[in-house]
């Protein structure tokens, strides 16, 4: 009897196991989500590329690609200037105080998100948007999370993916189901890359400061 209630308790996919399959294939384009802004990241930040790929992370929670780097930018700032982080949901502010603190990012989807981000490729960020396509639920509950990555991890075994290459083809997939286009489906590249100019300014603006000869007291 207890085997029966724990069998009832597990989350049941909104869809079966072959057609998540098919459908992070049909959205293949994406596997490369997680790489594809590296080489810019690194290019724009220099030795901050580690740092502001976690602030990006941080900052991702309830926030688009768009709104995220505008987010991610204004942390970025408010760390190299010595700023208390103001204008952020608590939970990012948390986050980016363990940021500043040399601590590992919380949370469920932005830890693993984080990890994702610093190329820990079984690392698997369970959105919104994932919990929406498996569950039908944009706030999945903790067993929902664990089911997810389990699923995605088998799929990305099966296709000979990295986990997060899997996670990122069905988080647009999502996306594409809802009325999107791949157009349409952000990046870190694209949004980056248009700010490329104003980062390089405030970049600059640190570097200088820094190079400043200090002041014996």
């Amino acid at each position: 009897m207890r085997i029966q209630e724990v069998v009832r308790r597990q989350p049941r996919l909104r869809m079966g196991f072959d057609r998540l399959m098919t459908a992070a294939q049909e959205s293949a384009d994406f596997r490369d989500w997680y790489r594809r802004h590296e080489p810019l990241i690194d290019e724009l930040f220099g030795e901050d590329a580690k740092l502001f790929k976690s602030i990006l992370a941080a900052t991702s929670q309830a926030a688009s690609v768009l709104a995220n780097v505008g987010l991610a930018l204004k942390a970025y700032k408010q760390l190299k200037d010595g700023q208390p982080f103001t204008g952020y949901l608590p939970g990012v502010i948390n986050n980016l105080d363990r940021i500043r603190g040399e601590q590992a990012l919380f949370g469920p989807k932005i830890e693993a998100f984080g990890g994702a981000m610093q190329s820990q490729v079984d690392q698997v960020a369970v959105d919104r948007h994932i919990g929406e396509l498996l569950f039908g639920r944009p706030k999945p509950s903790p067993a929902m999370i664990r089911k997810a990555k389990q699923v995605i991890a088998q799929i990305a075994q099966q296709l000979g993916w990295e986990p997060r290459e899997v996670q990122a083809s069905l988080w647009a997939y999502n996306q594409m189901r809802r009325g999107g286009t791949p157009e349409t489906v952000m990046n870190y590249h694209t949004v980056l890359n248009n700010k490329a100019q104003e980062i390089q300014l405030i970049r600059q603006a640190y570097q200088n400061i820094e190079q400043q000869p200090q002041v014996a007291a």
